[in-house]
């Protein structure tokens, strides 16, 4: 089935029956079971920070990029100790951290090839549900995967849209004592319904997340 309309991808944003499936509460369950089980060492936690940067093309193909990758990392634990959490303002405070670009709010059309993300005209009705239906949920672990999917669905930005996803689900995991995003790589990251693209269900999308939050503390318990 292929994606053919922005109403399509905004229904795909708002379905949340997974999280009664047995396949995700088992590995939400695996994930909490291994954050009380795992003793983090600063060598261990070096390693899973390079294979974060492994994982992005964007980042390990320019240092320029890297260096604002460290910027904006700082300001995740600046929110933190200040007990501020991702919304409109801090989100886009990162966005600009990780581009260099005050004026990065999108104003028309993003494609991705033959492909296109979320008509600029939903733009607005997807911001609005973004905040009612996923900043408002309790669960730390489910609102982090919501983010992340939803801010690479939207792609609120110009530019700099998956690295923002992952810094804004990384301070929701981070303020609840998990450990930020590691995914495999640059391909197992996306989680985007795009208008002409085949269509992927919420549910994969949300397990492959959960990987991501899963993942490092495999490589920090290998460490």
């Amino acid at each position: 089935m292929i994606n053919k309309t922005s109403e399509e991808i905004l229904e795909f944003l708002s379905d949340f029956s997974y999280k009664d499936d047995e396949d995700y509460l088992t590995l939400c369950r695996e994930v909490l079971s291994l954050q009380k089980e795992t003793q983090l060492s600063t060598k261990a936690l070096q390693k899973m920070t390079d294979y974060r940067i492994i994982s992005s093309s964007t980042l390990w193909s320019n240092r320029s990029h890297l260096e604002h990758w460290d910027s904006a990392n700082k300001e995740v634990f600046n929110l933190i100790q200040s007990n501020n959490s991702i919304n409109h303002t801090s989100a886009k405070k990162l966005n600009f951290l990780l581009t260099n670009n005050e004026n990065n709010e999108r104003v028309d059309e993003i494609f991705a090839g033959p492909w296109k993300y979320l008509e600029f005209e939903f733009l607005s009705l997807a911001k609005e549900r973004f905040e009612n239906e996923v900043l408002t949920l309790s669960d730390p672990i489910q609102k982090a995967i919501e983010v992340y999917i939803w801010l690479i669905n939207l792609h609120p930005f110009k530019d700099g849209n998956g690295r923002t996803a992952r810094l804004s689900a990384d301070l929701l995991l981070l303020q609840s004592g998990l450990l930020p995003l590691c995914f495999n790589s640059n391909i197992s990251s996306f989680v985007g319904n795009l208008i002409g693209a085949q269509k992927v269900s919420k549910k994969v999308c949300v397990l492959r997340t959960l990987d991501a939050i899963k993942r490092p503390y495999e490589i920090v318990r290998g460490g």
